[in-house]
């Protein structure tokens, strides 16, 4: 496999995943997987037995299964998704295949899935579990770029947030304006957005069309794509609803294209131009046929755990070598820059854990028992100081998830620059700030704050054109961000007496009838109401 594999040859065959899942091979044999231990927090497991995806035409899921089991006898049932490399080739379930999903249970309504449960069989009890969602086979990890300096890592994330999205999409149908059911909204194997609807680009396929006003219409890159972020914007408004990040009411009308003899069952393309009629599909549509979506944004989940699984085949992985430990540490690098992108792309609505949970025996909470002395102990701010100090990073950063480090130690920079003791880590944390090339626009505004206004002319030209910033340039504008680079413009009175009027508009007009903002277009919520 490539290592700059097509992300347009991604899983071709989810829907007959889901209509026969029941379905054994009749030709099965033993598979086995035995644990060799969690390394870079992948579980690294040894295999034997036939991997394949498809036996005789019928879907292979026991080596699945296996794998799930082996992995929940050391884990908890806190992982909604396993991400499964291997060092090996195997048959995928189409042909220039790079990564397939498969589902284990859907709890969700209004998403265009029946619901249904085969958890158990993932179970080492043979217990349903609460959280698993499903499985994505990521094939060979020799055929993925894991290194994010290299162009192809995009790829790699791209084919992973497809898979991922897959859970959710594409399914749904809508009615039509002679009030038919219309599955005109899907494309390939009635799991895919069709190449006919504006999806503005999702991972999920479907296209980004421009109207040219001569009844043509031209398929143009997503507009979020850009310099290191070469593959758009992954999740649509309608992949947000069905996902439970987006209320109904925020998802735009979509554009539907009519182009007879364009085949709706084909990936999505750029620069090509197609002869159509527009016709707009409002989320109402949708509702109407597949009923709301049920949990609502406001119950639904919005903090997902994803555990990552090596199969290796006996005797080849050895973690005694640097080489076995590289393609662990390959397999992390994917695991945290995923888990950051996906916050990025969620506008910060949801986010992936990558450490593991933490082990707690403690059945009740014991409260807290107060000092026995009279008047109480004052807290010791010296205490916290030395805690700060002494929880620094070696490099100068501080750390409280992968991937967070310059929001961290922006924030540690603030406190600490009060006290005589913490100035020399004070220092050492500038110096770590002022050595990154940052594009995440909450980064850069918690940078100006703490180091000066270098950065500030960067964050003045990414103003969107309603006034607020985004997280990333040109990303769609949300409270959160927009109100921190304001306050870091402010805080260093750079920023413009026009630029400042434009982004109080902006927020002014995104605060909510209960007087919060949300950190999208989402419910009121404490941080960005703070901000």
């Amino acid at each position: 496999m490539s290592a700059t594999r097509s992300a347009l040859v991604v899983c071709l065959g989810l829907f007959v995943l889901l209509f026969c899942f029941f379905l054994t091979p009749l030709t099965a044999q033993a598979f086995n997987a035995n644990s060799l231990g969690d390394f870079d927090n992948v579980t690294v497991m040894e295999v034997s037995g036939i991997y394949d995806a498809l036996i005789g035409g019928v879907w292979n899921h026991e080596p699945r299964k296996v794998i799930a089991r082996e992995f929940y006898r050391s884990h908890g049932d806190d992982y909604d998704f396993l991400v499964i490399f291997t060092n090996f080739d195997f048959t995928l379930p189409e042909a220039g295949a790079a990564a397939y999903f498969t589902p284990v249970q859907n709890r969700v309504q209004g998403i265009g899935l029946n619901l249904f449960d085969y958890s158990a069989g993932y179970a080492p009890d043979g217990q349903p579990l609460d959280r698993l969602q499903g499985t994505i086979d990521m094939a060979n990890l020799s055929g993925y770029a894991t290194d994010p300096t290299d162009p192809g890592f995009e790829t790699t994330l791209k084919i992973l947030a497809h898979e991922m999205s897959h859970r959710w999409g594409a399914y749904v149908h809508f009615v039509d304006e002679e009030g038919q059911a219309s599955g005109d909204l899907l494309g390939i194997a009635d799991a895919h957005w069709s190449f006919l609807l504006d999806s503005e680009g999702s991972t999920l396929y479907g296209n980004n069309w421009q109207d040219n006003g001569d009844g043509t219409f031209t398929s143009i890159a997503p507009e979020q794509g850009q310099e290191g972020f070469s593959f758009g914007r992954i999740f649509s408004p309608l992949d947000l609803y069905l996902m439970g990040l987006l209320a109904a009411s925020d998802v735009p009308p979509m554009t539907l294209l009519d182009s007879p003899g364009v085949a709706s069952d084909q990936p999505p393309t750029v620069g090509e131009t197609i002869v159509g009629t527009a016709r707009t599909v409002a989320i109402d549509q949708v509702i109407a046929v597949e009923g709301a979506r049920i949990p609502l944004v406001e119950d639904a989940r919005q903090e997902w755990r994803v555990g990552y699984v090596y199969a290796v085949l006996p005797g080849t992985w050895d973690p005694a070598t640097s080489e076995a430990l590289a393609e662990t540490a390959a397999i992390a690098t994917v695991e945290q820059e995923w888990a950051q992108r996906f916050t990025v792309l969620t506008d910060g609505a949801a986010i992936i854990q990558t450490e593991p949970p933490v082990a707690n025996d403690i059945v009740e909470n014991p409260g807290i028992v107060p000092p026995e002395v009279d008047p109480a102990l004052a807290p010791s701010l010296n205490l916290g100081v030395a805690w700060l100090i002494d929880h620094q990073n070696p490099q100068g950063f501080w750390q409280d998830r992968v991937g967070t480090e310059p929001c961290e130690t922006a924030l540690a920079i603030e406190a600490l620059r009060f006290f005589q003791e913490g100035i020399p880590n004070v220092q050492q944390g500038l110096i770590w700030l002022d050595g990154l090339a940052l594009d995440n626009q909450d980064y850069l505004a918690r940078k100006l704050l703490v180091s000066g206004n270098a950065g500030s002319d960067l964050l003045l030209n990414n103003q969107n054109a309603d006034g607020g910033w985004g997280t990333l340039p040109g990303y769609q504008s949300n409270p959160m961000d927009a109100a921190l680079v304001l306050q870091a413009l402010l805080a260093w009175d750079v920023a413009t007496t026009e630029s400042v009027a434009v982004a109080v508009a902006y927020l002014t007009a995104e605060q909510n009838l209960d007087g919060g903002w949300g950190v999208g277009r989402g419910p009121s919520m404490v941080q960005p109401t703070v901000n």
